[in-house]
């Protein structure tokens, strides 16, 4: 989105909330791209520091569909450690949103993928 690939990114955003849409923070998102392509970098860094499992996810999905897989992995591992500390009261289904998401298919060749999966306690 930083990259003015503004297009995609409201793509991306729409295919989150296809998956969940009830997602406000996605909702966020996309109101402000399609308000301001210009405050996209701002809406993207206010979605970094959100800190929500739903938010390191969508950033996941947006690193993921531009190829940065080293990213998106980090995303993931960050969701899962807000998930992990939230425990019972984690309300972001994660081993489930990560295994639909048609946006980190890509991740499932890499050889990370089943110690996320497991880590997530898909196996």
């Amino acid at each position: 989105m930083i990259d003015g690939r503004f297009d995609e990114a409201i793509e991306i955003v729409r295919r989150v909330l296809a998956i969940d849409p009830l997602s406000a923070v996605s909702r966020m998102g996309l109101g402000e791209l399609l308000a301001d392509p210009a405050e996209a970098g701002e809406a993207y860094e206010r979605l970094r520091a959100a800190d929500t499992a739903e938010s390191h996810f969508l950033l996941a999905e947006i690193a993921a569909r531009q190829g940065d897989f080293d990213a998106a992995y980090e995303s993931l591992a960050a969701a899962q450690r807000v998930v992990t500390a939230a425990g019972p009261l984690a309300n972001f289904p994660l081993a489930y949103e990560t295994m639909i998401s048609t946006l980190l298919r890509p991740l499932r060749a890499d050889p990370r993928w089943e110690d996320l999966r497991a880590d997530m306690g898909r196996r």
